[in-house]
């Protein structure tokens, strides 16, 4: 389905109410449209307009309807033969009879009904699809006595976003700080009267909209809508992505959004300038103080862990103090647990100044998934490449090995060992922290 108020407002919207504001989506009285139905191969939709905006819905070809009742729950899936705006016929293969009849759009296998209900997936990211931004999920549904009409309503209402500025902007996360869910399984059950009953008890609470590519312009404003539950939401944040992959954070902690199904809610028109940026693993990060390849980030990319351009090599040392070197996946830990009964390591002396540490044996695991990638960043940084001949080593193979800051060894043993990655192959080995022809690779890492 095409909706021409969610193309034109993305585009072209200017000079838009301020906060909360609850413009209607397209609807005729009590609905959002009609279905008429001649057989129960074929309905008819009527789509209603939006006369105090202006805006309108029209069918498109590829559209299609879920159809079933109380005496047949498995949907009979109908598609769209023919459009004449506003209404278009929909045909299905299989008759549906029963007392009561129920119709969702869009259709999708994903949607079951039982006993009145509809299970809808609201996905964690919408995508506007094509040139024409179109918003590709905006579930409604549909109950009626009759097969030959029914009436459809929003199960959802628009969050509005406006921005002005000078990006090209490529994705909006919209968050409840409040924990609500606004993604996940809805319940979602209309009645008779075209109120629509929904429920959505978990799931995520944040939505990312995405595959946008929109131009924002100074002296114009932008829309960008997200579909979301009603509710009202206490404490709101979006994040704003551009090409550039810089971000631009807003937090409205005290503030509450009441999104209401069938409106928009609007945010105040806002002026687009990036507070951060987004990393991916392989982007060199250099803050002034650390520079380095980003090897892990976290969900919203602005946080995660770096490995030096450099690195050094040789014998690690340190003797029984090892032993408090415990940690698998924190080598800040092991880093802390050093100093508090140091041995002597020159490779923990190397790796722990400032804000670097040696890896522990997982974050090491994590570099060498990525190996390649980070390999090629660091040679291109002006870096020391990976993997360089150790000389002097008794086994030709540790060029490949890289030392962790984990322990290898019980408390009991004898032989001091530490865990290494062999980054020409794809293992763990303990190797021995005294032998002197025995040398591993030693590169620091640092969070940001």
């Amino acid at each position: 389905m095409r909706n021409v108020l969610l193309s034109s407002v993305l585009l072209l919207c200017a000079g838009f109410a301020a906060c909360n504001d609850t413009s209607e989506l397209p609807e005729v009285p009590a609905s959002l449209f009609t279905i008429c139905a001649s057989t129960p191969e074929a309905t008819r939709t009527s789509l209603g307009e939006a006369t105090a905006a202006g805006y309108k819905t029209i069918w498109m070809a590829g559209d299609a309807i879920g159809l079933c009742s109380d005496a047949e729950p498995a949907a009979n899936r109908m598609f769209v033969t023919r459009q004449s705006a506003p209404s278009a016929t929909f045909n299905g293969t299989d008759d549906v009879s029963g007392e009561e009849f129920f119709a969702y759009y869009p259709y999708s296998s994903q949607t079951t009904f039982s006993e009145g209900s509809f299970s809808i997936e609201l996905p964690s990211e919408q995508r506007y699809t094509d040139d024409e931004h179109l918003l590709e999920y905006v579930p409604m549904v549909a109950r009626s006595r009759t097969a030959d009409m029914l009436h459809f309503a929003h199960c959802l209402g628009l969050v509005r976003l406006q921005l002005s500025g000078d990006a090209t902007i490529e994705a909006v996360r919209f968050e409840a700080l409040d924990g609500q869910p606004i993604c996940g399984v809805m319940q979602s059950e209309p009645t008779l009267d075209g109120v629509v009953v929904t429920e959505l008890t978990e799931g995520g609470s944040a939505v990312t909209l995405s595959g946008l590519s929109a131009q924002l312009f100074d002296r114009r404003v932008s829309s960008f809508l997200i579909a979301v539950p009603e509710s009202d939401y206490h404490g709101i944040r979006f994040t704003v992505r551009d090409a550039e992959r810089n971000i631009m954070v807003r937090q409205a902690s005290d503030f509450t959004l009441r999104v209401r199904r069938s409106r928009i809610a609007s945010i105040a028109p806002m002026t687009y300038i990036p507070t951060g940026h987004v990393y991916a693993v392989g982007d060199l990060y250099d803050d002034g103080t650390k520079r380095g390849i980003v090897f892990d980030v976290d969900a919203s990319g602005e946080h995660g862990k770096i490995v030096s351009l450099d690195e050094t090599s040789g014998v690690f040392g340190g003797g029984r103090s090892i032993l408090n070197l415990t940690d698998a996946n924190d080598g800040q830990a092991n880093k802390a647990a050093w100093r508090k009964s140091p041995g002597s390591s020159d490779i923990m002396s190397w790796a722990c100044g400032g804000d670097w540490y040696l890896p522990a044996q997982y974050e090491l695991k994590s570099i060498h998934q990525n190996r390649g990638l980070i390999g090629e960043r660091i040679v291109a940084a002006g870096g020391t490449p990976l993997c360089q001949v150790i000389s002097g080593n008794l086994d030709p193979a540790a060029s490949g090995y890289y030392w962790s800051s984990t322990c290898g060894c019980l408390p009991s043993s004898e032989t001091m060992m530490m865990w290494c990655v062999n980054f020409l192959t794809d293992s763990f080995v303990y190797v021995n922290t005294a032998a002197s022809n025995v040398k591993a690779h030693a590169r620091r890492i640092a969070v940001f």
